[in-house]
């Protein structure tokens, strides 16, 4: 009596042996038909081939003939030996009725082998754990005129603005994790669980994430052209929020999605109240241009972003930093009544070999209320040009700029010969318009304020960057004096491991 099993591996077994019994039947058949075929040919004494050689040449010894062998015959006359039938089947079974019985049994095998790499896939063992981190290192000099000083007195200094370690990991085939923590301003950055190959939508994230509204804003500070992102973020400044997005990439990478919803109120522990809040937040993007033959050296991307807010306890607040970590505010709204919050963001980016211009524009509407609808706006122009010949980074899966890396790495030393070797790195030229309008003729208790930025980027290898940069702002109205203006001078060292 046979006993049937639905175990994977159990058919996988017994279909292996079934198709090796009868690989070996048809083996054993034609060697036995050969060497009958050759034995009846060579066996008789008269034989055509001429053969001289050893017993078969003695008259004596004559090679015993085949079992099926009757009356010598001449080697035209030798019959065509019958094709042996496989066991277990009948006589007349025709080659195309064996190869298609062979295939079928081959498709059940892969059908099999298929589904036990997908049992072991999805039943795979715990998450796996990477760790890496970036450390980022600032000095700063600061000059003001009378006027800036009624702002805000700036010190000069050294900082150390981001020591960051991050744990991240995947599992299970289809989920991923992330764990990001500063150790400097003792806060949390990404904390999110992503599971991914969805149906229809993709990938979903949940956690305390970047939501998805601009490009200078979700790409890495280690990858920013710029040390600091410009005055336009003040539209959008808290861009970490607890929520709850899904996103994917378009067929053929030319574009990407995400759509989210999130809480209003910034921070990652609990976020409790009457008036919680929250916030929709979308982004499209896409690729017009992409030169594939250039090795990915020439694009065109442009994207669109969208959030409306509900205000978390019916306040809102914009500001921003001049482009420097160790500066103060220099546009702060404080916080204003507000009961819904929507935001604008228009993107686009053209990369042309080693030049490369960018540019975002961003604006808001604030609906207070008792008081009229007031505005914020800001928009920023970016200009690149390598002079080492390299291109910016741009990864079509997430439709943002990542990490450079120099066509040679830095390097000045003498080999074992006492040869001189050397390396450049990548150098790159920058510069940069930024403007934020957080005064609505009044409306907001804040200043309108405009910045120049130069600089240069050193890239020693893809995992180090020494940035210098020389900032003008000025800042307009000053509480009714005259505008203000500051120069900074900074530098940064950035390591990433």
């Amino acid at each position: 009596m046979g006993v049937r099993s639905d175990n994977p591996a159990h058919r996988s077994v017994a279909v292996t042996a079934a198709l090796s019994l009868r690989t070996c039947i048809v083996s054993v058949s034609i060697v036995a038909a050969l060497a009958g075929a050759f034995g009846t040919a060579f066996g008789q004494q008269n034989s055509p081939t001429g053969c001289s050689d050893g017993l078969v040449d003695r008259p004596d010894y004559a090679l015993p003939a085949a079992p099926w062998a009757g009356d010598p015959l001449s080697w035209d006359e030798f019959p065509s030996r019958p094709e042996p039938a496989l066991a277990g089947s009948d006589a007349g079974v025709s080659d195309p009725d064996l190869a298609k019985r062979v295939s079928d049994l081959e498709e059940a095998l892969k059908r099999i082998n298929d589904e036990a790499q997908s049992e072991k896939k999805n039943a795979a063992g715990g998450m796996s754990l990477k760790f890496r981190g970036h450390l980022l290192m600032d000095a700063a000099a600061f000059s003001q005129d009378s006027e800036d000083k009624l702002r805000y007195n700036e010190q000069d200094g050294l900082d150390i603005p981001v020591a960051r370690v991050i744990a991240e990991g995947e599992g299970a085939g289809v989920m991923s994790y992330k764990i990001e923590f500063d150790y400097v301003k003792n806060i949390v950055g990404d904390l999110y669980l992503t599971i991914g190959e969805l149906p229809l939508i993709g990938n979903v994230r949940v956690g305390h994430m970047k939501e998805p509204f601009s490009i200078e804003q979700l790409e890495s500070p280690k990858y920013t052209v710029f040390m600091e992102r410009s005055l336009a973020r003040a539209v959008h400044p808290s861009f970490r929020r607890i929520g709850i997005m899904a996103f994917d990439t378009a067929p053929g990478e030319r574009g990407t999605w995400a759509v989210g919803l999130f809480s209003d109120a910034p921070g990652y522990r609990s976020v409790q109240g009457d008036d919680f809040g929250g916030a929709a937040t979308m982004r499209a993007t896409y690729l017009p241009w992409y030169d594939e033959e250039s090795s990915r050296r020439g694009l065109l991307h442009t994207a669109m972003a969208y959030s409306h807010r509900e205000a978390f306890g019916h306040t809102a607040r914009f500001r921003t930093q001049p482009g420097s970590r160790l500066a103060s505010f220099i546009v702060d709204t404080g916080d204003i009544a507000a009961d819904s919050v929507d935001l604008m963001n228009a993107e686009a980016a053209l990369v042309y070999g080693p030049f490369s211009i960018q540019s975002e524009y961003s604006h808001g509407w604030v609906a207070g209320p008792a008081r009229p609808r007031c505005e914020i706006q800001g928009f920023y122009v970016l200009l690149s040009y390598f002079l080492t010949g390299e291109s910016r980074h741009y990864v079509k899966s997430k439709g943002v700029f990542a990490r450079i890396k120099p066509f040679e790495n830095f390097i000045f030393t003498r080999d074992k010969d006492g040869y001189l070797r050397t390396g450049a790195g990548a150098w790159e030229l920058k510069y940069r318009y930024s403007y934020v309008d957080a005064f609505d003729g009044g409306r907001l208790a804040a200043q309108q304020a405009g910045s120049h930025a130069v600089g240069v980027n050193w890239y020693l290898n893809p995992y180090t960057r020494v940035a210098g940069e020389y900032l003008v702002v000025a800042s307009s109205p000053n509480d009714g004096n005259p505008d203000g203006l500051l120069q900074i001078f900074q530098m940064r060292t950035q390591i990433e491991f």
